[in-house]
């Protein structure tokens, strides 16, 4: 089933994706924190808009032609539209992936990559990203598949939904539609504020886009000539394109208002312009006009080619320039062009390509992936891709992921029928708040740490090196920085805080100390000894990589381990002279012992910090964190100092 060509809607595709393309460059202006083309991403929500017109259009025409809409035929279409250029750059950026990735980076890429295939990649991202320490959104090469996956979980319902309606309700489709935009508007709104990750990566949050194009379509079929004259036709398309143009250049959205009534101008400008679409008005004249047809007519390839591209220059360059950029876009467009003419338009036509072959390719295509991402989990990412690192890296892990993953190894020993991880940085485990860990009848003096993830690396200090702290035990507990009184009550019923003696604050301060002044006044009424220990030493990263990861990759000829220290030293995050301030006036006012824990690593005299143990191992395995090779390090340094 077709409908008019309509060159305009490919203009308009054209600036949805062109929007999001320069938006994904990540080029800051002027203000801090914000891009250029701050508001590009509200490209994606002209796709739903201009998909969910396309798409109610086709199954109308169907309907009103046939009677019926063959829910089989639709999901051949959508099919041929989708997989194979989908499939196409999946191979390609896992192909990438394998060359450029390190181990952990290719099982997470090929994780991402199955729930790409399988539309569940909007869900996947976001528990990946919310996840503590979680890569960033600029360095995951599929990140951007999400929003296929809303719009093929919208399109498994919709079309039994809208069958219903035209063959029950068919005078109340329009009055359905438009409800069907309010609700979902006032539930996408809501659902910001309580929930912005969520709401904007999940299916019920967007649903009101794609059905105004749904509302559309709905019109054109019952009342073509709405509002439609020569003043109309003439002007409103200008006030449609302004409404589009100005959020997108100039808006950085606070995610509290997006998708919701912040979203409204740009769905609105981008109704406006499918409507009132006659060739009297310049603008619609513009968006005819050939380079944005021709844009257009790549854009759902552009849009796949761009991200991985981007990613990957990124991890490449380092510290990209303006002509990095250019050779990225370069790339994306000529990607594009070359998968929408050997690709996309082949499988699109049923006579070139027949359904028993795409189901077969796509069928073999699917297992082949997922035998595939199987094969380099059992592989462990294949490390030996790397045999020039392994050698550089002798004895230490190059990949800080899988470091990062070993930090939590000992508390998950010592956690009996559950996973402690990452999940745990700010949040106890059951063990934590439920099991004793110290011995019962003991002399030994009990030290409860306490704090977020840096409360585990200072854990795994003192329980790696227990020899040189004998007749002392050691348990752990989450707690996120600011000390809510919730957290707080729910700490202080755990077993291992009232059998301990004494309490270790091992966290990060961020956020306001006043839930730490609190507790340390709680902590006085309960008979515990207090000692704070300042914030581990925070370094910047060169290139994208932690210090001795940038050393060993790509330091200069004859750079030394002293050079390290003294490059470390002037990276180096100093702890604010306020920080240093209130935690001296919490220590005094509780009679808490505090100690600085940049001084394990750092020595102002001679102006050095050590991202390197003794032995050439791997301190930190990201700004601050301890690998646990730091952490027996840093054990031992507090342990020569007299701290414990």
């Amino acid at each position: 089933m077709t409908i008019r060509y309509r060159p305009e809607i490919d203009g308009l595709r054209s600036i949805a994706v062109c929007s999001v393309l320069v938006y994904h460059l990540k080029i800051t202006t002027g203000s801090a924190g914000n891009y250029l083309f701050g508001g590009g991403f509200l490209g994606v929500d002209m796709f739903f808009v201009l998909s969910g017109f396309l798409i109610t259009s086709i199954l109308m025409r169907e309907f009103n032609e046939t009677g019926r809409i063959s829910i089989a035929d639709f999901y051949q279409r959508r099919a041929r539209r989708i997989l194979p250029a989908l499939f196409l750059v999946l191979l390609l950026t896992l192909a990438a992936g394998a060359a450029i990735l390190m181990p952990s980076e290719l099982i997470a890429l090929g994780d991402s990559a199955i729930a790409s295939i399988f539309f569940v990649s909007n869900i996947y991202w976001v528990y990946e990203l919310s996840a503590y320490g979680a890569t960033e959104s600029q360095f995951q090469p599929l990140l951007h598949t999400w929003s296929l996956a809303v719009e093929e979980q919208f399109y498994i319902f919709f079309p039994l939904a809208l069958l219903v309606v035209l063959r029950w309700f068919p005078k109340r489709l329009n009055l359905v539609l438009v409800l069907g935009v309010i609700a979902g508007l006032v539930f996408a709104q809501m659902a910001s504020i309580i929930l912005p990750r969520w709401s904007f990566y999940w299916l019920p949050s967007r649903v009101w886009e794609m059905m105004a194009g749904g509302v559309l379509a709905g019109l054109t079929r019952t009342s073509p000539d709405l509002l439609r004259g020569p003043m109309a036709d003439r002007f409103m398309p200008y006030i449609g394109l302004a409404l589009v143009m100005v959020p997108i250049v100039s808006l950085n959205l606070d995610p509290a208002w997006h998708p919701g009534l912040l979203t409204v101008p740009v769905i609105a400008g981008t109704c406006m312009l499918i409507w009132w679409n006659a060739q009297t008005s310049a603008v619609m004249r513009l968006l005819s006009s050939a380079p944005l047809v021709k844009i257009g007519l790549i854009s759902y390839s552009l849009y796949l080619w761009h991200y991985p591209v981007y990613v990957y220059g990124r991890m490449i360059a380092g510290d990209p320039q303006l002509l990095d950029y250019a050779i990225w876009i370069a790339i994306s467009f000529a990607g594009a062009a070359l998968s929408y003419r050997f690709i996309e338009s082949p499988f699109r036509h049923k006579g070139r390509i027949s359904l028993p072959t795409i189901v077969r390719g796509f069928g073999l295509a699917t297992v082949g992936v997922v035998l595939l991402v199987g094969a380099v989990h059992w592989g462990r990412g294949f490390e030996q891709r790397f045999p020039r690192l392994l050698a550089a890296y002798g004895q230490s892990e190059m990949d800080n992921g899988f470091v990062g993953d070993e930090s939590w190894s000992v508390l998950d020993s010592l956690a009996p029928g559950e996973t402690v991880s990452g999940s745990n940085a700010r949040d106890p485990s059951r063990s934590e708040r439920l099991r004793a860990w110290f011995p019962a009848e003991s002399d030994a003096r009990n030290y409860l740490v306490v704090g977020n993830s840096h409360s585990k690396d200072t854990f795994n200090a003192f329980y790696l090196n227990r020899e040189l702290f004998p007749g002392s035990a050691f348990a752990r507990y989450a707690i996120s920085d600011e000390f809510f009184p919730a957290d707080v009550a729910v700490l202080r019923e755990s077993p291992n805080y009232r059998n301990a003696d004494e309490i270790i604050v091992s966290t990060r301060f961020m956020g306001s100390l006043d839930g730490l002044r609190r507790f340390a006044m709680q902590l006085r009424e309960d008979g515990k000894a207090l000692t704070i220990l300042g914030p581990s030493p925070e370094y910047a990263s060169r290139d994208n990589l932690p210090l001795f990861d940038w050393y060993k990759r790509r330091a200069p000829q004859g750079f030394t381990k002293d050079d390290l220290a003294a490059l470390a030293w002037q990276e180096r995050v100093p702890v604010s002279s306020e920080l240093r301030r209130e935690l001296t006036q919490i220590a005094e006012q509780s009679d808490a012992s505090l100690h600085w824990k940049e001084e394990l690593a750092c020595d102002r005299t001679r102006q050095r910090c050590h991202v390197m143990t003794p032995d050439g191992l791997k301190v930190h395995y990201d700004y601050g964190h301890f690998s646990l090779d730091g952490a027996r390090w840093i054990g031992r340094r507090m342990h020569d100092l007299g701290w414990f």
